[in-house]
């Protein structure tokens, strides 16, 4: 069952699902050969690389180890930037 979260650090609301058995998570440091999905539209939100699928009313925060899913409404209205797919790469080489 999915948990609702607050994120604390920036008040976002953000999903929590439990790992499905059998599936490994990859780090984001595994994913950054990985092609960009013509859905996905960069952002940076308080300095973090962000992925908006708006269409799929999902987004994606890439700032961590892992991807986390955040609300898109915090990516697209909260503050957040659209850059392009260069400038976004470059913030996950610089972490």
């Amino acid at each position: 069952m999915p948990t609702i979260m607050v994120d604390p650090d920036d008040q976002a609301l953000w999903v929590e699902r439990e790992s499905i058995p059998g599936i490994r998570r990859k780090p984001i440091r595994e994913r950054l050969n990985e092609p960009m999905p013509p859905e996905a539209v960069c952002y940076v939100l308080d300095g973090r690389p962000h992925l908006l699928f708006s269409q799929w009313d999902y987004a994606e925060d890439w700032s961590g180890d892992y991807v986390r899913e955040v609300h898109p409404y915090a990516v697209a209205f909260g503050g957040g930037n659209e850059i392009g797919e260069a400038e976004w790469r470059k913030m996950l080489t610089l972490r």
